[in-house]
């Protein structure tokens, strides 16, 4: 992912927006979150919960919860709004890192 994002000349200003910030994405067909880590990379990692372990929305600057064919329509920040009212989108902290 990161090696996409070098060839992206404005990839880099993007990721100073975030820096510090997480984004925990689940998508409702995956077994498991995805937890997204911004610094001057993007660091991805599978968030696993053993049955004793309760997930911690709270370790997450945002969360969002989605399905798979809505995942393209995130492209355009500006349907993030609509994508919830649609209730297609689930969403909840930070929206700031979600439109970033």
């Amino acid at each position: 992912m990161n090696q996409l994002l070098n060839l992206d000349e404005g990839s880099q200003q993007r990721l100073k927006k975030l820096a510090g910030k997480s984004l925990q994405v689940t998508i409702i067909e995956l077994p498991w979150p995805l937890l997204f880590s911004f610094s001057e990379q993007v660091d991805v990692r599978v968030v696993m919960a053993s049955d004793d372990d309760a997930m911690e929305p709270e370790a997450a600057d945002c969360l969002i919860e989605l399905k798979l064919e809505t995942l393209p329509k995130l492209k355009d920040s500006s349907q993030l709004t609509q994508l919830i009212q649609q209730k297609k989108l689930n969403l909840m902290g930070d929206i700031y890192v979600a439109q970033t």
